[in-house]
């Protein structure tokens, strides 16, 4: 084997580790980035899932102030009380 050969080899070689470096490098970068995803993804259902109920007190206290206010306007109405 020629000296011209054994060098083209190496070259060859190192191109083509530089490839598997880079490609490697790429699929980490995917795995991390779709791992990423799906943790947000499941911390943000956790979030939805235990907010669920503090959610709900605050619409059911919407609601019962809505209620209140109704009858103090009625009440008000009909009587000579004020709305203050």
């Amino acid at each position: 084997m020629h000296e011209s050969e054994r060098e083209d080899r190496r070259k060859r070689a190192g191109a083509s580790q530089r490839s598997l470096t880079f490609e490697c490098h790429t699929v980490i970068r995917r795995v991390g980035v779709t791992v990423g995803i799906v943790v947000l993804a499941a911390v943000a259902l956790a979030l939805v899932r235990y907010a669920a109920s503090v959610l709900l007190l605050v619409f059911g206290g919407i609601l019962v102030a809505v209620f209140l206010r109704g009858l103090s306007d009625r009440l008000s109405a009909r009587t000579p009380l004020s709305e203050e």
